[in-house]
């Protein structure tokens, strides 16, 4: 595990120590359960963002942030993104699924 120092200011601080009395956490893990919360927000919200632009797959979002693609599919849909799925798409997966069988 690595270390990363900050700085935050004074009110940040007190709602700190605020939040860590209320959960009865230690600071350091709640700003890592906190970091890792929202830098995964954060990949999604790029992700899906290269998504629409027909930058990405979803697949790849699911690679990049270490979720399944069901749970990709999920954020997708609670976030309305509208799947980018085409003819072409279907007749190559539809191929895929007889070269298996």
């Amino acid at each position: 595990m690595n270390t990363i120092t900050t700085r935050i200011d004074d009110d940040d601080r007190a709602l700190l120590e605020w939040l860590v009395n209320q959960k009865r956490l230690n600071k350091s893990e709640l700003v890592r359960t906190m970091l890792k919360d929202r830098l995964r927000e954060e990949a999604l919200d790029y992700c899906f963002q290269q998504y629409i632009q027909g930058e990405m797959t979803l697949l790849r979002i699911a690679q990049i942030t270490g979720l399944s693609l069901i749970d990709i599919l999920i954020h997708a849909r609670l976030k309305k993104i509208i799947y980018q799925y085409s003819i072409e798409d279907l007749e190559q997966d539809l191929q895929t699924i007889n070269n298996l069988v």
